[in-house]
């Protein structure tokens, strides 16, 4: 998913802030990982486990998409 597509469509400071700050804690928790392949480029946000799915992306258990 792209980073950037998290964000479509939010209006409120607030919210828009508190996805980014969840997005930091899957990060660090490993639950998703990003990837940027060229300087300034689309930052790409993955499953933690695998890099060939997006998050948000394929069927599973709640705790699999984020």
């Amino acid at each position: 998913m792209p980073f950037t597509g998290l964000f479509a469509g939010m209006q409120s400071r607030a919210v828009i802030i508190a996805t980014f700050l969840a997005v930091l804690e899957l990060l660090k928790q490993g639950v998703a990982r990003c990837r940027q392949l060229e300087r300034h480029g689309e930052i790409m946000l993955y499953r933690g486990e695998e890099t060939g799915r997006r998050v948000g992306e394929g069927a599973g258990s709640g705790a699999e998409t984020a």
